[in-house]
């Protein structure tokens, strides 16, 4: 069956995510899914607007609402995104904590 659900991310690795249904959508362990990960606000967009990685339900909470995804069958160009891709998360964060730093002691 294919239906599309909206979610949030809410970690990411270069193995998987935690993912949270914003849909009521209760996942199974076992579930097969196509991610559609919006990156423009991250990376540059010479990879496209969005990154498109095959998972698979691992672990699921109490809810069923959290997930946590393991991606499949990436090839090295998917690899290669997904490290760029929390490079830049990192990056970001880093910066971030950098300007509270020194708004603190200003």
């Amino acid at each position: 069956i294919n239906q599309t659900y909206k979610g949030k991310i809410e970690d990411i690795s270069v193995h998987g995510v935690s993912l949270r249904t914003l849909d009521n959508q209760i996942f199974v362990v076992g579930d097969q899914l196509k991610l559609i990960v919006p990156i423009t606000k991250f990376v540059n967009s010479d990879y496209g607007d969005f990154l498109r990685v095959s998972g698979k339900v691992r672990r699921i909470g109490v809810s069923g609402a959290v997930a946590g995804v393991s991606f499949e069958h990436m090839n090295e160009e998917t690899v290669h995104r997904i490290t760029d891709l929390l490079l830049a998360i990192i990056s970001k964060q880093q910066a971030r904590k950098a300007a509270l730093a020194t708004a603190r002691k200003g």
